[in-house]
C-alpha cells in the first residue's frame, strides 16, 4: 500500500501532539518508513524517513516529494520546506515508538482509511454527509454550492475527479434528488451505477446512473426466463449465421438500428461501401422476416440486442 502526507497526519496525530508543513501532495506515492542513518544521505521522492530533528543538515539534497517524520526541534528544517513534507512530532519522543505506529498504519490498512476518505469528501464538498455503510462509502452531496452558469454536474464531476484521481477509488452517482425520505431508492441507483460501471467499464472511475439507467432497467426486467426465449425465429436465424460466417449480421442490424436506419451513417460507422450494405440489409431483411418500419419491432430488437450484448460481456468477465 502507497499513501500521501495527509494520511500519515491523519493516524499519528490521534496518538502524537504533532504538526504538518512543507511541501505536500495527494499523489499516494509513500511507501514503508526508513530511519535516516546517514546523514549524507539524500530525501528521496516517495520516501518516508524517521529520524530526530536536530540530525537534519541543509547540506543534504532533497528530492520534491520526500516525507521526513522527526522529534524534537529541528533548526533546519526550513531549508526544505519547499521540496519535503515534515511531520514533527512535540517532545523528544523515542524514534521506535513514531517508527512502530508507522508501521501498524502500513500494516493495519490494505487500503485506504475510510475515516480520511469520508473527510476528504467532506472537505471537497462543504456541506455533505459522508459515513460509511458495509464496506461503502456513501456521501449526500449538496449540490446548490456548484451551480454555475453551466449548471452543477460539471462541477461535481470535477471535484470527483480530483478525489478518485488520487486515492485510486470508483464513484457511482445517483439523480440529484431533495426529499430525504426518498434516499434509500437514490442509494439504490448509485449502487446499480457503480456495479454496472465496474462490469461493463472498468477503466473508467466514476459512474452516473443515467448512463446505466437502461441496462439496470433490461438486467432487472429479465425475470427467470433465459434470454434466448425471447428471441424470435428470424432473430435465432441471423444468430445461427453468425457462428460460422466472418461478417455479423447482428452487429450490422445494431449498427443500422442504432443509427436510425440511416443506410449512410451505418455505413459509415462499419466502414464499408452504401452498396455492400443495402445487399447485406436485404438479406438480413429476409432472414430475419420483420417490419422494420414497425416502432414496436425495432424497440423490441434494440432491447434485445443490448440484451445479448450485455449477457456476453458478463460472461467475458466472470468464466
Amino acid at each position: 500500500m502507497k499513501v500521501n502526507a495527509e494520511i500519515l497526519f491523519h493516524e499519528i496525530s490521534r496518538e502524537f501532539p504533532a504538526e504538518m508543513t512543507g511541501y505536500q501532495s495527494d499523489e499516494l506515492i509513500i511507501g514503508r518508513p526508513e530511519f535516516y542513518l546517514d546523514e549524507n544521505m539524500p530525501f528521496r521522492a516517495g520516501h518516508l524517513y524517521v529520524m530526530a530533528g536536530e540530525r537534519i543538515s541543509r547540506r543534504v539534497p532533497a528530492e520534491k516529494g520526500a516525507v521526513i517524520l522527526c522529534t524534537g526541534t529541528a533548526p533546519q528544517m526550513s531549508y526544505f520546506l519547499e521540496r519535503c513534507c515534515f511531520i514533527r512530532t512535540r517532545g523528544n519522543a523515542d524514534l521506535l515508538r513514531p517508527f512502530n505506529l508507522l508501521q501498524t498504519i502500513f500494516d493495519r490498512y490494505a487500503q485506504i482509511p475510510v475515516d480520511y476518505v469520508c473527510s476528504k469528501f467532506d472537505s471537497v464538498f462543504p456541506g455533505s454527509i459522508t459515513f460509511e455503510n458495509r464496506a461503502n462509502i456513501i456521501s449526500f452531496i449538496e449540490t446548490d454550492p456548484l451551480e454555475k452558469e453551466s449548471g452543477y454536474e460539471a462541477e461535481l464531476l470535477r471535484r470527483i475527479d480530483l478525489l478518485v484521481g488520487t486515492m485510486d477509488l470508483k464513484v457511482g452517482l445517483s439523480a440529484p434528488f431533495t426529499d430525504p425520505y426518498s434516499a434509500r431508492q437514490y442509494y439504490s441507483q448509485a449502487k446499480a451505477a457503480l456495479e454496472n460501471g465496474l462490469l461493463f467499464h472498468p477503466e473508467t472511475t466514476c459512474y452516473n446512473f443515467d448512463d446505466y439507467a437502461l441496462t439496470e432497467l433490461i438486467l432487472n426486467a429479465q425475470s427467470d426466463l433465459p434470454l434466448d426465449l425471447y428471441f424470435s425465429d428470424g432473430l435465432r436465424g441471423l444468430l445461427d449465421h453468425d457462428r460460422d460466417a466472418p461478417i455479423s449480421y447482428i452487429e450490422t442490424l445494431r449498427v443500422y438500428l442504432s443509427q436510425n436506419m440511416n443506410v449512410t451513417r451505418t455505413a459509415a460507422e462499419l466502414f464499408i461501401h452504401r452498396s455492400t450494405l443495402l445487399e447485406r440489409l436485404s438479406r438480413i431483411a429476409r432472414e430475419l422476416g420483420e417490419d422494420l418500419e414497425d416502432p414496436d419491432v425495432r424497440l423490441r430488437l434494440q432491447i434485445l440486442l443490448k440484451a445479448l450484448e450485455m449477457q456476453d460481456t458478463v460472461q467475458k468477465y466472470t468464466s
